[in-house]
């Protein structure tokens, strides 16, 4: 089985340089040079200057003809075409994580 938890990890070295960082709202996260991404566990990491867990996860919310739309142009990460990529964290909140599944994708435009 291929593993489906990844950590973006900021720090001094890494897969990615980074151009810019930019905080929309919450929390900044501290500016790095680089962003790495390496398979990981549900472990608190202890390297770089913060990580995130990312999941790969079944596609919830998209119905057939859409997730046939996507797996279409679907690309890898990591491939040498990609020169440039936008890292987008974000965190859901208790009001979002008590929705149900009908509402969060009926609700996707609602601030959350």
């Amino acid at each position: 089985m291929s593993n489906t938890i990844f950590e973006f990890i900021g720090g001094d070295s890494g897969e990615w340089k980074l151009r810019d960082m930019q905080l929309l709202k919450g929390e900044p996260l501290k500016m790095v040079e680089y962003l790495n991404k390496v398979p990981g566990s549900l472990e608190k990491s202890k390297h770089g200057i913060w990580s995130l867990k990312g999941i790969i996860s079944n596609l919830r919310y998209t119905e057939k003809a859409e997730k046939e739309q996507l797996l279409a142009i679907q690309e890898d990460l990591g491939r040498p075409s990609a020169t440039y990529a936008a890292f987008i964290p974000l965190k859901k909140s208790v009001d979002w994580w008590n929705l149900a599944q009908d509402e969060r994708r009926k609700n996707h435009g609602r601030k959350f």
